[in-house]
């Protein structure tokens, strides 16, 4: 899965491009659908 996978907006994406970010951590593939999605959500991931 990559962060264009996820529908987060262009701009978004560049900047994640620019820093060398490829892959959304697990938390963010599961978190993110949710938040764009406008829900409330509590996660906890390792760090």
């Amino acid at each position: 899965m990559t962060f264009k996978d996820l529908k987060i907006i262009e701009p978004i994406l560049n900047a994640l491009q620019e820093q060398g970010y490829t892959q959304p951590t697990e938390i963010q593939e599961l978190a993110v659908p949710i938040l764009l999605d406008k829900k409330d959500l509590l996660g906890c991931a390792q760090t």
